[in-house]
Protein backbone atom coordinates (compact mmCIF):
# COMPACT_ATOMS: atom_id res chain seq x y z
CA UNK A 1 0.00 0.00 0.00
CA UNK A 2 1.08 3.08 -0.71
CA UNK A 3 0.18 6.55 1.03
CA UNK A 4 1.39 9.53 -0.13
CA UNK A 5 3.38 12.36 2.78
CA UNK A 6 1.21 15.04 1.23
CA UNK A 7 -2.13 12.96 2.15
CA UNK A 8 -1.26 12.63 5.48
CA UNK A 9 -2.15 15.53 8.10
CA UNK A 10 -1.16 15.90 11.47
CA UNK A 11 -3.23 16.95 14.31
CA UNK A 12 -2.14 17.07 18.26
CA UNK A 13 -5.29 16.16 19.48
CA UNK A 14 -7.56 12.99 18.24
CA UNK A 15 -9.74 14.97 15.28
CA UNK A 16 -13.84 15.53 15.76
CA UNK A 17 -16.47 16.04 14.01
CA UNK A 18 -14.50 15.73 10.62
CA UNK A 19 -15.10 14.04 7.07
CA UNK A 20 -11.59 11.83 7.63
CA UNK A 21 -12.20 8.41 8.88
CA UNK A 22 -8.69 7.30 8.95
CA UNK A 23 -7.20 8.21 12.38
CA UNK A 24 -3.73 6.85 13.51
CA UNK A 25 -1.82 7.57 16.60
CA UNK A 26 2.20 7.83 16.43
CA UNK A 27 5.02 9.58 17.73
CA UNK A 28 6.98 12.35 15.41
CA UNK A 29 10.60 10.43 14.82
CA UNK A 30 12.05 13.34 12.55
CA UNK A 31 11.60 15.87 11.03
CA UNK A 32 13.80 16.61 8.14
CA UNK A 33 15.38 19.70 7.10
CA UNK A 34 13.03 22.62 5.07
CA UNK A 35 13.38 22.72 1.67
CA UNK A 36 11.35 25.45 0.07
CA UNK A 37 9.24 26.01 3.01
CA UNK A 38 8.62 22.22 2.87
CA UNK A 39 9.67 19.59 5.83
CA UNK A 40 8.83 16.06 5.41
CA UNK A 41 7.61 14.35 8.80
CA UNK A 42 8.40 10.61 10.02
CA UNK A 43 6.16 9.42 12.60
CA UNK A 44 6.27 5.91 13.97
CA UNK A 45 2.95 3.87 14.09
CA UNK A 46 4.02 0.23 15.65
CA UNK A 47 6.75 -1.15 13.84
CA UNK A 48 5.82 1.12 10.50
CA UNK A 49 6.97 4.75 9.52
CA UNK A 50 4.68 6.88 7.98
CA UNK A 51 5.79 10.50 6.20
CA UNK A 52 4.09 13.53 6.34
CA UNK A 53 4.99 16.59 4.48
CA UNK A 54 3.80 20.03 5.22
CA UNK A 55 4.92 23.41 5.50
CA UNK A 56 7.65 24.59 8.21
CA UNK A 57 5.44 27.42 9.02
CA UNK A 58 2.68 25.24 9.87
CA UNK A 59 5.44 22.40 11.92
CA UNK A 60 6.57 25.55 14.14
CA UNK A 61 3.11 26.98 14.61
CA UNK A 62 1.99 23.29 15.85
CA UNK A 63 5.21 23.61 17.96
CA UNK A 64 6.64 19.82 16.48
CA UNK A 65 9.49 18.23 17.42
CA UNK A 66 11.41 14.63 16.70
CA UNK A 67 12.19 12.23 19.29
Amino acid sequence: MRIRARDVSIALERPQRISIQNVLGGKISEIGPERNGIVDISIGIGATTLRSRITARRAVQLGLRGA
